[in-house]
């Protein structure tokens, strides 16, 4: 091979095999053999005149990470523009969200997505899971706060803020006890860092919270709040709905949290412009 003639695919391919860390996982992404993923390494090496990769164990070599840096976001580019290029704009279309988020999902999405396929005429799926996505994953979107893809388009969607809140017979009821460590507590065993968080904040130990009932998961949480059982430390955007209705009561104003809620279009998307319009819409909804 020439000078002249540049090896697009052996690129891309090494781009693959970067982001994977394991040639194995790249010919697997890309639906081709590992031999095939091999050859394409090679003819890019013999290409730069040195070695990119060394294979055993994984380690990018100092050429091999500056070329990396340089290519990563141009082939993603590419990738997504070709990707678009197919895409039916005459006929409705439909999207499949990935999240590992139940209870954001319930609360928040679902509700949502019903008004979106209304404006739209998009049908919406959703599927919840709570593993890091495999590179032969079918999704278009993946909607997290503790998983991340590596993608040239995300977007953060929206930050957290904690709140208290109760029932509005039990909020009446305590209202006269300041010292919080007395309130009757819900816990959640999908999220053990609120509660340290928030009393960290209120300046009450931890281990002072008096713990009524215990759920694994928010939504299992924030009805037994409805309920009156206890007060519930949660996502604010997970109980914005009750609080208007007046089921829940915020009993302090929200308290910025460090996690954020983004969204990641999937490289293997055949509907990343339709992706990217729906990821427009959400964080827009999110935050009106």
């Amino acid at each position: 091979m020439s000078k002249s003639e540049l090896p697009l695919n052996a690129i891309r391919v090494f781009v693959t095999i970067v982001q994977n860390r394991s040639l194995t996982l790249a010919a697997r992404a890309l639906g081709i053999s590992q031999s095939a993923v091999s050859r394409h390494l090679s003819t890019l090496e013999h290409y730069a005149g040195q070695k990119l990769i060394e294979r055993s164990p994984f380690k990018l070599t100092p050429g091999g990470l500056q070329f990396f840096e340089l290519v990563e976001e141009p082939v993603g580019t590419i990738e997504m523009a070709a990707r678009q290029l197919p895409q039916d704009h005459s006929a409705p279309s439909s999207l499949l969200l990935r999240t590992s988020m139940a209870s954001f999902s319930m609360a928040v999405l679902v509700p949502l997505l019903a008004e979106y396929t209304r404006q739209t005429r998009v049908e919406v799926s959703l599927l919840t899971s709570m593993s890091q996505p495999e590179p032969d994953d079918e999704f278009d979107i993946l909607i997290s706060r503790d998983l991340q893809l590596n993608s040239t388009d995300h977007w953060q969607l929206c930050g957290e803020e904690l709140v208290c809140v109760g029932a509005p017979e039990l909020v009446n009821a305590y209202a006269m006890q300041t010292q919080v460590h007395s309130w009757p507590m819900i816990k959640t065993r999908s999220r053990p860092d609120v509660i340290p968080f928030w009393s960290q904040a209120r300046e009450v130990a931890a281990a002072a919270i008096q713990t009524k009932a215990t759920y694994d998961h928010l939504y299992l949480s924030v009805a037994a709040a409805v309920a009156g059982i206890g007060f519930l430390i949660t996502p604010e955007i997970l109980v914005r709905e009750q609080i208007r209705l007046g089921s829940l009561v915020a009993v302090h104003t929200p308290l910025r949290y460090t996690a954020q809620y983004s969204a990641f279009i999937n490289r293997s998307s055949q509907k990343v412009q339709l992706a990217v319009d729906f990821c427009r819409w959400l964080k827009l909804q999110l935050h009106t």
